[in-house]
């Protein structure tokens, strides 16, 4: 017996998701799961019997969008701290560090980010001189958009201890100028070095934080993230949870630091309720292309003696994926270059990874055709996020040449049967599901205006809106190991839906990023 209440959403054009029914105009809810789905006669007894009936107004209703790969700590930050996603400039960049820098309070460290060199012409970083002027003695940490090259003050370079002869952290370049003093530019987990004395927000401004970021996930019809944490920000992901404050579900991911921790604990795999779990451990190959630290076969374009870094050693990143394995967990390996991308494919072929522990591969920026097909067969999971093609491929050629027609493969990884899942990667890049559809379905019409890459290049690796939704929804499920209970609109499954003020299957491609 029905004890929760019956909501009839009706006179819809329902999507699905589902190949047994794609189409439907009525969607019956009750504790917070699909009662079922058909036709408005199909439903006419549960009409009958309804505690509450929704017209949907004949608009378009989607599954709620899934992002497979979040920030939403530093995220939630960006929404409350400075962004500087729109500087243009150097000056701009220094005029907005200073304003903001005289709002807060004193002793108060000044950080965020978002700041991208590409917007004014690919170079010069900015530098702890520029912030120091803006600034003065207040601590300034500023991170790139892609969160692999941060730049620091000399206050915060003093607080961390670097000077002149600090060694490069493994995984990491400490910038020098000709003299050898540090510029203030750290790449990587050289970055971590200031970070880590970066004063900590207490347990009230995290609850802020990842109030406003699953708040604007809500508001963009996202209804599950899987998100990068740490133990601390999984306590208070639960004291949300707990007190029923979190709008959307979250899967959380915890960095390889902490498999020690899990493994002692032995939690494994999806642990936790419809609201929260945990038990994916995320880890690096090496960084990214925007900072040059991407690891390629071949030696970049622009630095011709020079092929990227490795975050972690072949031996370091076997023996980690083998403990992983072993523990029960997932492993989510961020790849950006061809011979990253080669790498950890190899080592989950060499332990005999299983496709049932959903092996995933985050980015998978750069892809040899071998390597698509060997992704398809291992049954590992290319994690994407679309809207880095729009945004690197205005310069990416410059950087790797003719390796950008690699890139981004979204057509090539579905015709060869890879399970793909999209995301966004906020804050590198915008939370908003219509500019990633728009990213993958019609980077090649943005790209012809402002970009060396051909159009015809970008277009043969574009989807169809469907397809990107099918991704955003179903292919971001089972990569979390959730699509029995999410990712389509089917009876027994979350009612998690999102319904849209327009047709995003038929609209014209400039309206996408319109939706709401």
């Amino acid at each position: 017996m029905l004890t929760a209440p019956l909501i009839l959403y009706e006179n819809g054009r329902i999507w699905t998701g589902d190949s047994e029914l794609p189409w439907a105009e009525s969607l019956a809810v009750a504790n917070g799961r699909i009662l079922a789905v058909g036709s408005r006669d199909e439903l006419g007894w549960v009409a009958r019997r309804a505690d509450r009936v929704v017209d949907l107004g004949g608009n378009l209703v989607l599954p709620g969008f899934n992002d497979a790969h979040v920030h939403a700590y530093e995220g939630g930050k960006s929404l409350l701290e400075i962004d500087l996603r729109s500087v243009k400039s150097l000056e701009d960049l220094k005029q907005r560090v200073k304003e903001h820098s005289a709002t807060l309070r004193e002793g108060e460290w000044l950080t965020g980010g978002n700041w991208d060199h590409q917007n004014w012409g690919g170079h010069p970083y900015p530098d702890r001189y520029l912030l120091d002027e803006a600034a003065g003695s207040r601590p300034v940490l500023l991170f790139r958009v892609d969160w692999h090259v941060a730049v620091a003050n000399t206050a915060a370079l003093r607080a961390a201890g670097i000077r002149r002869d600090t060694p490069d952290p493994p995984g990491g370049e400490i910038e020098r100028d000709e003299h050898g003093e540090p510029t203030g530019i750290l790449k990587d987990t050289a970055a971590e070095l200031v970070l880590a004395r970066a004063p900590e927000p207490d347990d009230a401004r995290l609850e802020e934080i990842f109030l406003a970021a699953t708040g604007e996930a809500a508001r963009l019809g996202v209804t599950s993230l899987q998100d990068n944490v740490t133990p601390k920000h999984f306590r208070i992901y639960q004291k949300l949870a707990r007190e029923g404050k979190l709008p959307v579900r979250v899967s959380c991911w915890f960095p390889l630091s902490n498999l020690d921790d899990l493994v002692d604990l032995g939690i494994q795999r999806n642990l936790g309720d419809p609201w929260l779990d945990l038990g994916t451990v995320k880890l690096f190959a090496d960084g990214s292309l925007g900072a040059g630290t991407a690891y390629f076969f071949e030696p970049y374009a622009d630095r011709p003696d020079y092929r990227g870094l490795l975050v972690m050693s072949r031996e370091e990143l076997r023996e980690a994926l083998s403990r992983i394995s072993r523990a029960g967990l997932r492993a989510a390996v961020h790849a950006i270059g061809d011979a990253a991308n080669a790498l950890v494919l190899g080592l989950f072929e060499e332990l005999g990874v299983a496709e049932s522990e959903r092996p995933r591969i985050e980015h998978a920026q750069t892809l040899r055709d071998e390597d698509v097909q060997r992704m398809a067969r291992l049954g590992v999971v290319a994690s994407i996020q679309p809207v880095h093609a729009v945004d690197d491929l205005r310069w990416a050629r410059e950087k790797i040449g003719e390796r950008v027609q690699q890139s981004y493969r979204l057509r090539s990884l579905l015709e060869a049967g890879v399970h793909v899942a999209i995301g966004t990667d906020w804050p590198v890049a915008s939370l908003n599901p219509m500019l990633g559809l728009e990213a993958a379905s019609f980077r090649h019409l943005r790209l012809k205006e402002d970009a060396p890459l051909t159009a015809e290049a970008s277009a043969s690796e574009t989807i169809s809106v469907e397809e990107a939704v099918r991704l955003y929804t179903l292919g971001s499920a089972y990569a979390q190991d959730r699509d029995g209970v999410k990712g389509t609109l089917s009876p027994g499954k979350f009612a998690d839906f999102v319904v849209l003020d327009r047709d995003v299957f038929t609209c014209e491609p400039e309206e996408l990023r319109q939706t709401r």
